[in-house]
């Protein structure tokens, strides 16, 4: 019985592919450990924004402005 050696060429490839996503499955890492809430110590940094008011930019539609974007029709 004789093989083409594309035939040996492919199943030592599918072989090889085989072998290797058994060994993957096999040696992956351990799930990590379930997320768990955090205690911060008291008067410790958060994130909850301090509330601020808002204040619109000046209007400089002077002689010396050099933005074009805010120009108002005068």
């Amino acid at each position: 019985m004789s093989m083409r050696p594309l035939t040996i060429v492919l199943c030592a490839l599918a072989l090889a592919l085989g072998t290797a996503a058994v060994v993957a499955l096999l040696v992956r890492p351990p799930d990590p450990p379930a997320v768990q809430a955090i205690e911060l110590l008291p008067g410790a940094a958060t994130a909850t924004p301090t509330p601020t008011t808002f204040a619109p930019p000046e209007d400089d539609d002077g002689p010396d402005d050099d933005d074009p974007f805010d120009d108002d029709e005068q």
